[in-house]
């Protein structure tokens, strides 16, 4: 009897060994897959489309998406309206706004931001799940996400929709303790990028998704996600739904570096410098004019406990923008005035359109 206990043990122990190494082996390939699929597109361009559809239907952001590399350059709006034009580049975000007076004048805002923070739903790689964003809603690489995914992450082979797929069962926490539910499918057919993602409460029915509902091959064997679908379920109900699309999608085709460059801001432009906690006028180089003054500490709203992941992390109300964040700086900075005018007339004009 000693015997064959001991012989059932070491089957066991044998068995969860195999067990453990197979689920090692597949979440290597789906790692392995899924970076080759971003490596293989050296450079990318489209157009956007990003729009709200419950519980309104308006767009919240359009225009042109480029990428070499590391580099991304976004436009958003119309040239002769009001446009908005972001930078990413060496770990910081830039952006610079515009908006087109009746005369023909223009008024300008910039701000700068670590690459990390939410900087525009023009962000392609966020928005079509290539980039993810951590619990707190940090924006970061597919490999730094899986890091800390890797030791409770429990893989198996799943249909999803006809789709024959890898689901990557996870857990982790925020800053704040909370524990998220993480479900990721990821599409062998399509180089290992992402079907879809789920990210759920622990301790509530909470839960957001989003799923690619659309793949483009611009190039024989590259794939890009061309539709995203992110629904927000509050309390077990659907509350806010959106969709990105893109259109016009090249890759791997000569981007002129031209285009790699932020429109040029006038002197005494107020910079918003969230990377140091300073704002006040700059000059064209972005360098100070004087005095910087302290940012005043905004307490945000606090984040949906369900969000985190792949651009999910909005509230019943929008991330804290631009706009909103000059609306309370300016209470005790008279330059921003300014700023907040510029921002109003750009969210007019886009709700006008």
């Amino acid at each position: 009897m000693r015997v064959a206990c001991r012989a059932l043990l070491v089957l066991t122990a044998l068995g969860l060994r195999g067990a453990a190494s197979d689920n090692d082996a597949l979440l290597d390939q789906v790692r392995a897959g899924h970076r080759a699929a971003r490596q293989s597109v050296h450079t990318l361009s489209a157009t956007y489309v990003v729009r709200e559809t419950l519980p309104s239907n308006n767009v919240m952001a359009s225009g042109k998406y480029w990428r070499s590399g590391d580099t991304v350059r976004i436009q958003d709006g119309n040239v002769g309206t009001s446009t908005e034009d972001c930078l990413l580049q060496k770990g910081q975000c830039r952006r610079v706004g515009q908006v087109w007076q009746e005369d023909g004048k223009r008024q300008y805002f910039a701000v700068r931001q670590t690459e990390a923070q939410f900087f525009h739903w023009g962000d392609i790689g966020r928005e079509m799940l290539i980039d993810l964003s951590d619990p707190d809603g940090r924006r970061c690489t597919y490999d730094r996400m899986l890091e800390r995914l890797v030791a409770t992450a429990k893989l198996k082979r799943e249909r999803l929709r006809g789709h024959e797929c890898v689901r990557i069962d996870a857990t982790d926490v925020t800053k704040g303790g909370h524990v998220k539910l993480i479900t990721i499918w990821h599409d062998p057919d399509h180089n290992y990028l992402i079907r879809k993602l789920e990210v759920a409460n622990q301790s509530s029915p909470d839960k957001d998704t989003a799923e690619i509902e659309d793949f483009a091959e611009p190039a024989t064997g590259v794939f890009i996600p061309s539709k995203c679908r992110v629904d927000s379920y509050r309390g077990g109900k659907l509350s806010r739904s959106r969709e990105a699309v893109l259109s016009d999608i090249a890759v791997n085709q000569p981007i002129p570096a031209s285009v790699f460059t932020l429109p040029e801001i006038p002197p005494g432009t107020v910079l918003q410098d969230t990377v140091n906690g300073v704002m006040g006028p700059v000059g064209s180089d972005w360098k100070p004019q004087g005095a910087m003054k302290a940012m005043e500490q905004i307490t945000l709203p606090p984040r949906s406990e369900s969000a985190g992941v792949g651009g999910m992390q909005q509230t019943a109300r929008e991330p804290w923008s631009t706009g909103q964040v000059v609306l309370i700086a300016s209470v005790s900075v008279l330059a921003v005035c300014v700023v907040l005018l510029l921002i109003r007339g750009v969210r007019a004009r886009r709700s006008a359109g």
